[in-house]
């Protein structure tokens, strides 16, 4: 494997700013260890999403209590999460219980302090501890008590009541996320009338998930569908469809081909993964039907901190992970934060291994107490090896051979680049609005090569033949989204107003090459195999895509407890291919002023529970040509869903239920009166999608966190071709699906966790043969042992009881792979 290149200058110079500036910084040393003094003028707004506040006092100005209008809920509780707390403890996070009501809070004008949804950004800044002092706070009176001097009645001091509260005692906990930004700004997962799976960042941490495949493997209904056994091609579905529409920050990834190398970013950068089910079409406009899947990435912080994470497991893995974060001026107006990863590991699988190097730097700027402007960037380089999985015998009989076999070459390769530059601009008016503008523009380049299986195996021999191919692959795009959300009151009841419009576009180019076929033994194989010349060259037809759209959200408040939601959307769709010798339009595909409805209405009648029905519909546009060579229309149809979600043991504990059912008419179907080779179609199938999904995490027991999840899919062709006809649509999702991980404190310094992760039995269908893998459980474990508040020592171990399973199965020719047997970690988490 040939070594990585270097990072891009401009790169490089970031890291080594970032460095300096937090070294040098008088604002970050004040931060790492004691706060701003009377008279200097601070600011310490940090991580807001779409909520700012006024949060800085001129230069001379005393220090006075400040009435700020926040998001105060009913009921305040709080677990703990580790970004700026020590490897053996959490920040404080809040856990909303019941409707938020508007509320008054007593802050100190140079605290942190925001309005709705970011109004507990104050949290980190207070510290682990102090977050229970800041509960009494927060659930006071609503005006301040008045200021008096020393010694007098009334007086609150605040400083010595938070430091007290530091003396008792931490218990390590899941952090419980109860606001995500996958619906248009800042809200409660309560008050979005559809299901939402979260992974945070504890969990992340908690179970070493390096990678997007080993996040969504924890997220309840989610099925991973591999495509490279190095784990840089990986693809997901949800309810049965594939999960293309993809967010970063919030915009579309513009991958509509395969998620599998969009989102191999590693998770050092995430501060949290968002799954939100069903159509997505009123946020992002053209999808499939199964989910959206939201990737939130770390916001620089004021306060500074430098924290490291060093791992070493089975199959030669090593990893190391830098986080540096803090104010890079004395006011804290300018903050910043990087994230390096390298990881490097060998695999179970012979020859296969990965090199994989990130940098991640985001750069925030107050311009004015209510408007923040962002600037972030992300390069990540890999060199791994190029693994299309194991053949199969022609009857559909998977192969009873050693995990590690690997059929290819040790000259194969794959190797993905990808870059990213955001910006975003955030607007917080006095009257409660809040204007969002933000833009991505990205680079993905791929480039592999190698020989794999293309044929079944033979049954006496046990030989199969290898295509040999190499391919350069390039897609460049670019996303932009504006939306204004407004609250407003009328007769007496409360309502918010979004309003929004995006445009995304992709271009995308490939060329193949193809070389002699050569002949491998699946029971011996030969993996020093000749590399071949790749003489013949042939381009795929390159293709633009471009999308935008307008939409609009009322959340409309109604007597009763009830909220009535109604969007929509209207979109333009346009994708061109081109001749790849003449770059002449071949083929387009148009579609205009499309229209993508959304209702629902939520229920908050019941203390502590929510119930909801809402109904999502698709848009998808297709390929398929009919007999009279036009267009197919786009698949039409929704998501009809009825869920109940509850808040329980003072909003520490949260579930979810939902039952849903998804039909999806007009797809593509064959033409019977077509003629042979034209291959027309008509828009005549059906599928549908039906199920539900339970889910239950939190705090159990002051010790004991857990998430548990289980998840019911039945899909299946309502309308098709009659050997299609009631069979299931989705083969390969699995009809059960149930994960499971808890955290328990044995004492202050040792943790365990322990997880299930149970799959009902799956296949493929090729023609008349099946290929059909087992259900399967695997077991993980986790012992975490605190030195102290800045040092954390922990051993993860995977798939423990070493079960033997096939986590794909495909075709006789390729695609099938077994699941990775037992391995161990032990990571390493140091804090400064």
């Amino acid at each position: 494997m040939r070594s990585l290149s270097p990072f891009p200058p401009f790169l490089t110079f970031l890291l080594a700013f970032f460095c300096l500036a937090l070294t040098f910084s008088k604002e970050s040393s004040e931060a790492l260890g004691s706060s701003p003094s009377t008279g200097e003028s601070a600011s310490h707004c940090e991580g807001r999403s779409s909520r700012l506040a006024e949060c800085t006092r001129p230069a001379g100005q005393d220090r006075k209590p400040l009435p700020v209008p926040v998001q105060a809920p009913q009921a305040v509780d709080f677990v703990l999460d580790s970004e700026q707390a020590g490897p053996g403890e959490q920040r404080a996070e809040p856990v909303l219980a019941g409707r938020s009501q508007r509320s008054t809070v007593a802050m100190d004008s140079g605290d942190t302090a925001s309005t709705a949804g970011e109004a507990f950004a104050l949290l980190p800044t207070l510290g682990v501890a102090r977050a229970r002092r800041f509960q009494q706070l927060a659930t006071e009176q609503e005006d301040p008590p008045a200021q008096s001097g020393p010694g007098q009645e009334g007086q609150t001091d605040e400083k010595t009541d938070l430091d007290r509260v530091e003396e008792e005692i931490v218990v390590r906990g899941d952090h419980i996320p109860t606001q995500v930004t996958v619906a248009k700004g800042v809200m409660d997962i309560s008050e979005i009338p559809q299901t939402v799976n979260v992974i945070s960042l504890q969990r992340i941490e908690d179970q070493n998930l390096t990678a997007l495949r080993d996040v969504m493997e924890q997220t309840t209904g989610a099925t991973v569908v591999p495509a490279d056994g190095a784990g840089m091609n990986t693809y997901y579905f949800s309810r049965g469809y594939f999960i293309d529409t993809i967010l970063l920050d919030g915009l579309p990834e513009a991958d509509t081909i395969g998620s599998g190398y969009s989102t191999a970013f590693d998770t050092g950068i995430y501060e949290r993964v968002e799954v939100l089910k069903g159509p997505s079409g009123l946020y992002v406009g053209a999808g499939e039907p199964g989910a959206l899947l939201s990737l939130v990435r770390k916001r620089a912080r004021p306060q500074g901190a430098v924290n490291g994470t060093f791992v070493g497991g089975s199959w030669n893995q090593y990893r190391a992970q830098v986080d540096i974060t803090g104010s890079l001026n004395d006011s804290g107006r300018i903050r910043g934060r990087m994230v390096a990863v390298y990881d490097e590991g060998d695999s179970f699988r012979d020859v296969v291994e990965h090199e994989r190097a990130q940098v991640y730097g985001i750069l925030e700027f107050d311009l004015t107490s209510r408007t923040t402007l962002s600037t972030s960037t992300t390069h990540q380089d890999i060199d791994s090896v190029m693994d299309y999985g194991l053949p199969a015998l022609a009857d559909g009989t998977l192969l009873d051979v050693s995990r590690s076999t690997f059929i290819g070459t040790d000259w194969n390769q794959l190797d993905p680049r990808m870059s990213d530059f955001f910006v975003g601009l955030e607007h917080e008016f006095s009257d409660g609005g809040s204007l969002r503008l933000a833009g991505r523009l990205f680079d993905r380049t791929i480039f592999g090569s190698g020989a794999f299986s293309r044929s079944a195996v033979d049954p006496i021999t046990g030989d199969v033949s290898l295509q040999t191919l190499g391919f350069d692959s390039e897609r460049d795009g670019a996303a932009f989204d504006a939306y204004y959300s407004k609250p407003f009151q009328f007769a007496g009841l409360d309502h918010n107003l979004v309003l929004g419009a995006d445009y995304r576009r992709s271009e995308d180019e490939s060329v193949f090459r193809i070389g002699a076929p050569l002949t491998q033994n699946v029971f011996d194989p030969d993996n020093a195999l000749p590399e071949q010349s790749l003489d013949f060259e042939f381009p795929l037809s390159p293709s633009e895509t471009d999308q935008s759209g307008i939409y609009s959200q009322a959340r409309i408040g109604l007597p009763g407890s009830l909220d009535l939601v109604l969007g929509g959307r209207v979109s333009w769709w346009n994708t061109e291919n081109f001749d790849a010798n003449t770059g002449v339009v071949s083929s387009e595909n148009e579609i205009d002023g499309e229209f993508t409805p959304y209702a629902a209405v939520i229920w908050n009648g019941m203390a502590g529970h929510t119930l909801y029905a809402s109904y999502a519909e698709i848009f998808s546009p297709q390929d398929s040509l009919t007999i009279d060579n036009e267009r197919l229309p786009p698949r039409t149809g929704g998501q009809y869903e009825i869920g109940l979600k509850g808040e329980y043991l003072g909003g520490s504990l949260i579930s979810h239920f939902a039952v849903f059912r998804i039909e999806d008419n007009n797809r593509a179907v064959p033409d019977p009166s077509s003629p042979p080779g034209l291959g027309a179609a008509l828009p005549a199938g059906e599928v549908v999608s039906d199920g539900f999904e339970i889910e239950l995490r939190g705090r159990l027991l002051p010790r004991l966190t857990l998430t548990a999840g289980y998840a019911y899919t039945d899909t299946e062709y309502e309308e098709a071709p009659v050997d299609q006809q009631g069979e299931p649509f989705s083969t390969f999702t699995p009809r059960h699906n149930f994960n499971l991980w808890a955290s328990y404190q044995l004492s202050a310094p040792v943790d365990i966790g322990f997880g299930l992760r149970s799959v009902s039995s799956f296949y493929s269908q090729r023609g008349t043969v099946r290929f059909e893998a087992d259900g399967y459980t695997t077991v993980q474990a986790r012992v975490g042992y605190a030195f102290n508040e800045r040092l954390n020592l922990s051993l993860i171990g995977n798939n423990l009881l070493d079960e033997r399973y096939y986590e794909k199965v495909e075709a006789a020719t390729r695609q099938n792979y077994f699941g990775a047997p037992r391995s161990l970690s032990l990571v390493l988490r140091v804090g400064l």
